[in-house]
């Protein structure tokens, strides 16, 4: 999965992409959103609007975790 266990910064309003390479199912699930399974070449985009950092992380490989840090815009 790309953005899996690494941190992403953007701006309010950002649509964040996550697509699945690998061949094993993920997800990308936070307390804000869950972009559901997610098999070889699936993709689900979420929207982020509110700064702050959403935490997430692979609910069928918890050790899968990462995080989207939205910044104010200036």
């Amino acid at each position: 999965m790309d953005c899996l266990s690494r941190a992403r910064s953007v701006t309010p309003g950002t649509v964040v992409t996550w697509t699945n390479e690998d061949s094993a199912p993920h997800t990308a699930t936070g307390d804000n959103f869950d972009t559901g399974m997610l098999n070889r070449g699936d993709s689900k985009s979420v929207t982020v609007d509110t700064p702050g950092t959403y935490d997430y992380i692979c609910a069928h490989h918890p050790s899968m975790k990462g995080s989207v840090l939205v910044s104010r815009q200036s």
